[in-house]
This record gives structure tokens, C-alpha cells and sequence, in this order.
């Protein structure tokens, strides 16, 4: 079972981004016919659909391994320009996102609605405590559109940490039969989870408009907050599954990290609830920084801090940076190991 299911995720990704790397036969299971074949630079792809009297066969000329532009030899990896890489990775990334989003809500019943449905859980739970047990309001500002900006934004933060942490162990299989950027692998979460972020702001707006507050200029500037939340998202996501193929820790680390940081971000509750002398907290922390600026922005008509959030953004792309190379470095061990 596991050699056909790294087949059948193989033949996936080959139809996802149409690259078929240059194999010489399936496995055993598959029925041991070639994956690809091809004279003079014409190459022809079959693979297997069905089975008993309903298998077919589906075939289709693709470019060769060897020429095609987001296919890089092995022997060429540490030689690679970073230039050139990013380029070659940007339409692969495209590609695995989509798959994503498509494996994350295939056979759901709810579908994308889940974007929907589990922040009004955590409302309904979290929001219950803090304005009934703690006396938790909205400070100066409606309490639902304050607890929505905050989950939107949170619900974004968990899901691509979360499953950022794990992608490189959960498609370690893939790692030993075919080379491309391995860093498409974990950045694929955060992109995916941009769609879940879409749906969550526009159900935002809605409550925005229904409870009176408006939407003014200001709003244009809450295009730097989401560049720190994905810049920030995308750096952690890499590191982590980095650090997750050699120690498999990490994502019971990451997963109880987000437990802790879920109470001191200010989600559920304003920053004004927040004693003076622990606001630091928030200041030093990147995705509470994001949550007060987009609040400041959206629903109190206010610029955000600029000098803040330019802090965290310049912190987060040189912690991108070095996830990237740190990536790169070890990508070579992660078969041996995965």
C-alpha cells in the first residue's frame, strides 16, 4: 500500500504541474508500465486509470525532464542560482497550493464553509468566557467586530504553522524520486491558507458594515500588516518543517506554541485589557502586531504603526532568508532521513 499510494501521489503531482521526471518503470503495483518514453526529444506519458474491464490508459506528450524549465537535475542543485530558483519555483508553488486547497476539502461536506464555521465555534466558546466569566469587552469597539478581526487573523496563523510544520514529513515519500525546490513544499500551506483568509475577511467586511463602523481610507493600509502576517508565516512554516524531518518534536513543540500564543495574542480581547506594563508582549510579538494594527486600521479609523510593523517585517523576511538557506543547506540528508 504505501508504494502505491507514493505512486499515485507521484502521478498527481506529474498532472498538477506537468513535469514527469526521467524513471525507467513504475512500481510493481502500478503494473510496471513506463512512465515516460521518447525519441528525439518527443516524449510520451502514460499512466493508468480504473481497474478490471474499466481500466484506460491516458496518454500525453509533455516536455522532456531534461529541458523543461521548473525540472532541475539533481547534480545541479548546489550550483543553482537563487534567481534562477525562485523563478523556476513560483509556477510550481502555484500548482501545489491549488492541489492543497483541493486535497484539504475533497470529500468535505462543508467544503470552504469550514473557514466560516470554526472561527464561530472558537467565538462562541472563547467569546462566551472572556465577556461573560472576565467581563471582556470590546474596547470602544463592537465586540463582535473585534473578536472576528482577531480570529481571521489567527485562523490563518494556525493552520499554515500547523500544517506547514508537518508537509515536509507527511510528503517525505515524494522527496527521494523527484528534485524541485523543496521549499515549495511547506510554503504551499501559507498560500493555500490565503484563500481561508479571503473568505474569513469578507465575511469581516459584512460584520463590519451590519454593526455600523464603516470602512474609510484607512483601510488601504492593511496591505502592510498582511505582508508581515504572510512574510512571518512563511518563515516559521519552512523552519519548522525543516527541523521536523530530523526531529519529529518539533510539531508537538509547534502545536503546544500555539496553545501559549493564542492566550497572548489579543484575539479574543482588545490590547487595552492588557496591563501597561505587559503590552510589550504584544509589541515584540509579530502576529499580535498584526491583529492591533488591522484593528487600528479597519475599525478605528487610524493609521497603523508603520515604525512597528516595519520592524517586524524587515525581522521576519531576514528570518525568511535564513529559513530558505538553512532549507537548502540540508536538503540533500532530508532522503536519508525522511
Amino acid at each position: 500500500m504505501p508504494d502505491e499510494q507514493a505512486a499515485a501521489g507521484e502521478r498527481d503531482l506529474g498532472e498538477a504541474v506537468d513535469v514527469i521526471d526521467l524513471v525507467d518503470e513504475r512500481d510493481e503495483e502500478a503494473g510496471g508500465e513506463p512512465v515516460a518514453s521518447g525519441q528525439g526529444g518527443v516524449w510520451e506519458a502514460s499512466s493508468r486509470e480504473g481497474f478490471g474491464p474499466l481500466e484506460r490508459t491516458r496518454r500525453a506528450r509533455v516536455t522532456p525532464p531534461s529541458e523543461h524549465p521548473w525540472v532541475v537535475r539533481t547534480a545541479d542543485t548546489t550550483i543553482m542560482p537563487a534567481k534562477h530558483r525562485l523563478r523556476s519555483s513560483l509556477p510550481l508553488l502555484r500548482m501545489y497550493s491549488a492541489r492543497q486547497v483541493q486535497l484539504r476539502y475533497r470529500q468535505s461536506i462543508l467544503g470552504l464553509a469550514w473557514t466560516v464555521v470554526q472561527p464561530v465555534a472558537i467565538m462562541a466558546i472563547y467569546g462566551f468566557i472572556f465577556s461573560a466569566f472576565l467581563e471582556v469587552d470590546g474596547g470602544g469597539l463592537p465586540y463582535l467586530s473585534m473578536a472576528w478581526t482577531g480570529l481571521t487573523i489567527w485562523m490563518f496563523v494556525q493552520a499554515a504553522l500547523q500544517m506547514g510544520t508537518v508537509s515536509l514529513q507527511n510528503d517525505s515519500w515524494l522527496l527521494g524520486r523527484v528534485w524541485f525546490p523543496r521549499e515549495i513544499i511547506p510554503l504551499a500551506p501559507v498560500v493555500a491558507g490565503l484563500i481561508d483568509l479571503l473568505a474569513a475577511a469578507a465575511i469581516l467586511i459584512v460584520i463590519v458594515i451590519v454593526q455600523g463602523v464603516g470602512i474609510s481610507i484607512h483601510a488601504v493600509s492593511l496591505v502592510l500588516p498582511l505582508l508581515v502576517l504572510v512574510v512571518w508565516g512563511a518563515a516559521i512554516s519552512v523552519f519548522c518543517a525543516t527541523v521536523t524531518i530530523f526531529l519529529r518534536d518539533m510539531a508537538t513543540i509547534v502545536g503546544l506554541g500555539l496553545r501559549l500564543l493564542f492566550i497572548a495574542t489579543p484575539v479574543m480581547y482588545p490590547e487595552k485589557a492588557v496591563p501597561e506594563h505587559l503590552r510589550w508582549i504584544n509589541a515584540v510579538n509579530p502576529f499580535g502586531a498584526v491583529v492591533t494594527n488591522t484593528r487600528a486600521s479597519l475599525l478605528s479609523h487610524v493609521w497603523p504603526n508603520w515604525e512597528l510593523l516595519g520592524f517586524h517585517l524587515v525581522i521576519g523576511s531576514a528570518f525568511l532568508a535564513g529559513a530558505l538557506w538553512y532549507l537548502r543547506s540540508v536538503e540533500r540528508r532530508m532522503v536519508d532521513v525522511a
